[in-house]
């Protein structure tokens, strides 16, 4: 935390405002600021009672590249929307490489959406 806050104080003294006085504040440094630090406290055992209450909840986000739910969801894409994922235009290039690092759920479903082209097709 003093990184951080080292960090945001350094930005601060980089920015003048005219007629503005900056002010950093961390944990309960505000409330002693605002004279309420029964305040803070409430607030450290409401959150302290919530962690508590609700045990150790795992949430669990597949993977966009590799997951099968995904390649699912890719599939029912509307060709429009497909055309934007797969386009070379370098917002959409950039989307893929953070999204997709190893493009696997995109080749798939590229196959697949080809093949299923080519029936209609025929």
């Amino acid at each position: 935390m003093a990184k951080n806050k080292k960090y945001y104080s350094d930005e601060m003294a980089k920015n003048s405002f005219e007629d503005v006085t900056l002010h950093l504040f961390y944990g309960e440094e505000l409330f002693e600021h605002l004279v309420v630090t029964d305040s803070w406290n409430e607030l450290n055992n409401y959150i302290y009672s919530y962690k508590k209450s609700r045990g150790s909840v795992s949430v669990s986000i597949p993977s966009l590249d590799t997951s099968d739910e995904f390649y699912n969801a890719m599939l029912k894409l509307s060709d429009s929307d497909w055309k934007k994922l797969t386009s070379a235009d370098q917002k959409y290039v950039e989307f893929r490489k953070e999204l997709f690092p190893s493009n696997y759920n995109i080749r798939r479903a590229t196959i697949k959406r080809e093949n299923k082209q080519n029936i209609h097709e025929r």
